[in-house]
């Protein structure tokens, strides 16, 4: 779950610091330079209600729908683990976004690009 804090710290621990990083750069730059639109425009698509949140199903359908070419199951898990979610089981996705967005993407300057395959 993530909190005030830069990198939750389950994170640091596991040893998926260099991981996260990538993957958040990754995903924004393809959102940015492929689709030219926000994460929180892209997991807002099931959002008819504009509640800030979604389901995981639609969560992990976003994931796919945007990111197939950069994501494996496993970076899809730690997706879910950076996560916030409601007491009815939903992920609070612009609480995710801002994270991405605005904690993480300014912070990156020695990533890789990775091409999943």
């Amino acid at each position: 779950m993530l909190n005030d804090e830069l990198w939750p710290v389950w994170l640091i621990k596991e040893g998926k610091l260099g991981t996260a990083q990538n993957l958040f750069y990754n995903m924004y730059n393809e959102l940015e330079t492929l689709h030219g639109i926000s994460a929180e425009s892209a997991f807002g698509i099931y959002d008819m209600k504009n509640e800030d949140v979604c389901t995981k199903e639609e969560f992990c359908r976003v994931i796919r729908i945007f990111f197939d070419d950069i994501v494996d199951e496993k970076d899809i898990e730690l997706l879910l683990r950076l996560t916030i979610t409601t007491s009815d089981a939903r992920i609070n996705y612009r609480k995710f976004c801002k994270f991405m967005e605005k904690k993480l993407v300014r912070t990156f300057k020695n990533v890789t690009i990775k091409k999943k395959g």
